[in-house]
This record gives C-alpha cells, sequence and structure tokens, in this order.
C-alpha cells in the first residue's frame, strides 16, 4: 500500500514539475524570440488534459524549461 501511494505522489509531483517547466520554457522562447513563437499557456486542467491526447506542442517548452532550471541550479552552486 505504501508502495503505491509512494508512486501517485511521485507521479503528482512530477506532472506539476512538468507544468511548470512548460510554462517557464514558453515564457523564455516568447520572450528570447521577441514574441514571434508562440507557445500557449494553458491552465492546469487544460495542460493535463492536452497532454494525454498529444506530446507534439510540449517538447520544446518542456525542454527550455527543464534547462533553465538546471542552469539556474549549476550558477546557484557555484556562486556559493
Amino acid at each position: 500500500m505504501s508502495i503505491l501511494l509512494e508512486l501517485i505522489s511521485s507521479l503528482f509531483v512530477g506532472f506539476i514539475f512538468e507544468f511548470i517547466a512548460y510554462v517557464t520554457g514558453a515564457l523564455i522562447l516568447f520572450a528570447a524570440s521577441l514574441g514571434s513563437l508562440r507557445y500557449p499557456f494553458h491552465s492546469y486542467s487544460q495542460f493535463k488534459a492536452l497532454k494525454e491526447k498529444s506530446h507534439k506542442g510540449f517538447i520544446t517548452p518542456s525542454i527550455i524549461g527543464f534547462l533553465f532550471y538546471v542552469l539556474l541550479i549549476i550558477l546557484i552552486a557555484w556562486l556559493n
């Protein structure tokens, strides 16, 4: 029972982090391209529904968002 609870909670946390990474990546791409690249901003429920259907439009902003947070963690570690 505890293994199942741990699995469900880790999937939920992973999905929340993926949503945050997607939104961050979409904002970075929008700012870096000076508005020429526009990825739609969805609410969490819309993101969850669209993510189950297709992964096409979610890969690039998600990767950019993950890289942003990785570089932020590296920068913080390097400055300390």
